[in-house]
């Protein structure tokens, strides 16, 4: 049992899927670090669709066509198929930490500032503005994923990450339509709020990731055992070689 646990791949410096050390690691990253992935593709993909819930209140106001909308709602998939490549290039410049919670807080902020916007073409320069910034979030949640998942378990973890998709569905419909009744409350608009209610949630949460989680497993020996590991931000950068995956496939964060 005790070579089972310490020996290394002598190429890569990976611990073996099965050793005991990365099965604690990748208990504790299911249990820890994608319910907070799902928590985000929630408000990214409430983010992204919102807009359609509010499409009679925001064209009344704004006395916008049929056109102008729909030009301004599926734009957002124009920027975002274009951005997805560069932000993949930069993710593994700067690290996946710091570039997811950049991204959110970015995103969030475009997110709650579309409730301010006063005709057809500044909504469709606030979808172009969303679509970049939710670009940059999958490809980052799947660089995450091979980080701190061996090959056997991320089928599974994407799985439960695309959960997001589904529990979005379910309640962004009750939670966009409660948020539409708060029409006039504070001199805003039913649609304001909804912009503003769904996109702030974004910072705060993109906040708290960039401040607290890793992006990728500690590279020193007993690190499995820390209660704190996952969300630490004080271990050193630069450890010796002890990855659940070879340290060349993930950026510092």
């Amino acid at each position: 049992m005790a070579a089972l646990v310490t020996e290394r791949d002598p190429l890569t410096g990976a611990l073996p899927s099965r050793s005991p050390p990365v099965r604690r690691a990748v208990a504790l990253a299911f249990r820890r670090l994608l319910p907070l992935l799902v928590l985000m593709h929630v408000i990214a993909y409430a983010d992204r669709v919102n807009i359609t819930f509010a499409e009679t209140e925001i064209s009344e106001d704004l006395a916008l066509s049929a056109t102008t909308f729909g030009v301004a709602a599926g734009i957002f998939f124009a920027s975002y198929v274009a951005l997805e490549i560069p932000s993949n290039l930069v993710l593994h410049r700067v690290g996946a930490r710091r570039w997811m919670g950049r991204i959110m807080i970015t995103w969030g902020i475009v997110a709650a500032a579309t409730a301010f916007v006063w005709d057809g073409t500044s909504l469709i320069a606030a979808r172009i503005l969303l679509g970049g910034g939710e670009a940059r979030f999958f490809p980052g949640v799947v660089y995450l994923i091979s980080c701190w998942f061996p090959e056997r378990d991320r089928a599974r973890a994407m799985g439960v990450f695309m959960l997001g998709i589904v529990i979005a569905a379910v309640i962004g419909g009750p939670l966009s339509g409660g948020l539409l009744e708060l029409d006039g409350v504070l001199g805003l608009e039913g649609w304001q709020w909804l912009f503003l209610g769904q996109g702030l949630p974004a910072v705060a949460v993109g906040h708290g990731f960039c401040g607290r989680y890793r992006a990728r497993p500690p590279r020193r020996p007993g690190w499995e055992t820390r209660s704190g590991w996952l969300w630490s931000a004080s271990w050193p950068q630069r450890l010796p070689p002890a990855s659940v995956v070879p340290a060349s496939r993930c950026a510092a964060p």
